[in-house]
């Protein structure tokens, strides 16, 4: 499992316990992502950051995959919280909802982020 101890470094060892999640995001207000992860004490990378609902997961890596297919990632997981929304999967940053020129819940999946197995991805 991917995760970030703190304000340094990564610990390597495996893969998230939660798997694939399949299904709806939708996206925070600008800013909103960055002050979380601020809070932690981490930075989003160049990617983005992105909420679930498992807080479990949060200072875990994920992959996303758009609703046209696309991958990005490595995304830091920064916050969680319990959707009511059937269906909702995650949250993302409103840097990535403006890549996927969101306007309202996409379709998505949240896939676990495995060094040995991606490199850093962004959409064209």
């Amino acid at each position: 499992m991917v995760q970030l101890r703190g304000k340094v470094g990564l610990l390597v060892s495996g893969l998230l316990a939660a798997g694939i999640l399949i299904g709806q995001c939708t996206y925070y207000a600008p800013g909103v992502m960055e002050r979380q992860a601020t809070y932690h004490g981490w930075t989003c990378p160049p990617a983005g950051c992105v909420a679930v609902g498992d807080c479990r997961m949060v200072g875990e890596f994920v992959l996303l995959i758009s609703p046209t297919g696309a991958r990005s990632g490595p995304h830091l997981i920064a916050d969680c919280g319990k959707f009511l929304t059937p269906g909702r999967i995650g949250e993302v940053g409103w840097d990535i909802a403006e890549r996927w020129h969101m306007l309202g819940p996409v379709d998505c999946q949240i896939i676990p982020w495995q060094p040995r197995w991606y490199t850093v991805m962004e959409e064209p």
